[in-house]
């Protein structure tokens, strides 16, 4: 399917050419650009708003600490080097990813990982199938 990039708002951009693109489509969906925008303005004005000095959460000092504090502007990602986060014992990381993500910088690898298949298949079988959100069930049969 051919993909055409135009300017927010503008619609009649995309429907110049609306009856020969969808003359070799049997279903089509028209979606006016412009709502789009306005919304993701919206949500990075939420995002902005949690800043400090200009910085977002994660990159506050705040960040660093252990103990999480609900209901403040403190960060829900935890941020801590690789040489702190390999001597947490695994209860520790266990109670923080209760409430938070962890990011751990500073990582020394002994390989050089890629976007790849080669890559993955070092970090997990990638033939292996994995349940990542619990069992659908009969969802859908």
């Amino acid at each position: 399917m051919p993909v055409q990039i135009i300017a927010p708002g503008d619609v009649a951009a995309a429907s110049r050419d609306l009856a020969s693109f969808c003359s070799s489509l049997s279903i089509f969906i028209i979606l006016q650009t412009g709502v789009d925008t306005e919304t993701l303005k919206k949500v990075e004005g939420r995002i902005r708003a949690k800043f400090q000095n200009g910085l977002p959460p994660h990159l506050l000092p705040s960040a660093k600490d252990i103990t999480y504090t609900p209901g403040s502007d403190q960060s829900r990602v935890f941020v801590t080097s690789h040489a702190e986060f390999s001597t947490l014992p695994a209860s520790r990381v266990q109670h923080i990813l209760r409430e938070r993500l962890i990011l751990v910088h500073g990582n020394t690898f002994d390989q050089n990982y890629r976007w790849d298949l080669e890559s993955f298949g070092r970090l997990y079988d990638v033939d292996k199938n994995v349940t990542v959100q619990g069992e659908f069930g009969d969802l859908f049969e």
